[in-house]
């Protein structure tokens, strides 16, 4: 199994060890937005259109669950994201088993 995890920036890469730890055996995709950060300063509608296109992103590069290890994605904003990742799996932080 392969699971895109992405944040804005490095911090995630924390979550992507605890994957790793429990499921040794599945293929990390990850996205660290750089480009973007920090998030903090932005639209909650912004940080949203970053996350789909993210979510695009590792949906294409062959992920079959996404992981959302950023803090700026609380309150709701999963929902939408929901919806992009279709038929992939959507957890949050440390939500792993909600990906698989």
């Amino acid at each position: 199994m392969t699971i895109g995890v992405f944040d804005s920036g490095l911090g995630g890469l924390l979550t992507a060890r605890y994957i790793k730890t429990f499921a040794p055996e599945v293929r990390i995709l990850y996205y660290g937005d750089t480009a973007h950060l920090p998030y903090g300063d932005k639209s909650s509608w912004q940080v949203q259109a970053y996350a789909r296109e993210i979510v695009r992103f590792l949906l294409e590069a062959g992920a079959q669950g996404i992981v959302i290890a950023c803090n700026s994605f609380g309150g709701g904003s999963g929902s939408s994201l929901g919806r992009s990742a279709g038929k992939a799996g959507l957890g949050c932080d440390f939500g792993y088993y909600a990906a698989v």
